[in-house]
């Protein structure tokens, strides 16, 4: 249980950073910004080998990235907005702009996108796609399947036989490996009743325990 609340309260800290850190990327600068690296390793994948990635580095477009098993990473990506990429987690950046494509291999991503007029973004995993212009949204990947929370704004979710869903604030999509086909969709506050002893970055926006639902104090 004590890991558990650790973890929750390290990713609670990784979004209060996100949120409070000002910006040091000049505009016109494709790359992005470590802003934050919390307990333990980001890496990046060059070269035939993952190499460790300084707080304040360079994160370019199409970087393979993932973080150790307690660490959680905060990237800023200029016109495009930040991400929080959770403990255990690998991921593929998208590799432009206007378009940015990321693939989550495993462990789970939080973006806040906040995307110019005509640019879109997206979250993919093997079970399906979360795709989005503007909002802040989470997408997680594991042993049971694809979740997906919306924050604020809503996300759709596309399967790979083309059936699509619109997941908005405060609701939750589940995708399970054992029906890949099959979306479920709840409230994202019955969600984590169910599932309350797990810690997920959905914590983070809804709170089991007085019913509230979407927490605004904490992703304002």
């Amino acid at each position: 249980m004590n890991s558990q609340i650790n973890s929750i309260l390290l990713q609670a800290f990784a979004i209060a950073s996100l949120l409070i850190l000002p910006s040091s990327i000049s505009a016109g600068n494709a790359d992005g910004i470590v802003l934050v690296i919390r307990d333990g390793v980001l890496e990046r994948f060059e070269k035939n080998a993952w190499k460790p990635v300084a707080p304040k580095s360079s994160v370019r477009l199409g970087d393979h990235l993932r973080t150790g098993a307690r660490s959680v990473a905060v990237i800023q990506m200029p016109d495009l907005g930040k991400i929080v990429i959770g403990s255990s987690s690998e991921v593929v950046l998208g590799q432009h702009q206007r378009v940015f494509d990321s693939q989550l291999k495993r462990g789970a991503i939080w973006m806040h996108a906040t995307l110019p007029s005509g640019a879109r973004a997206s979250v993919s995993t093997d079970l399906a796609t979360a795709g989005v212009r503007s909002t802040r949204f989470a997408v997680m990947s594991d042993a049971k399947g694809f979740d997906v929370c919306t924050c604020e704004g809503e996300v759709e979710v596309s399967t790979k036989d083309g059936s699509k869903e619109m997941v908005r604030r405060g609701d939750q999509v589940v995708i399970g490996n054992s029906d890949p086909l099959h979306i479920h969709k709840k409230s994202g506050k019955q969600y984590m009743v169910d599932r309350k002893s797990e810690p997920t970055f959905c914590y983070l926006c809804h709170d089991p325990d007085t019913g509230k639902g979407l927490q605004d104090s904490i992703i304002k």
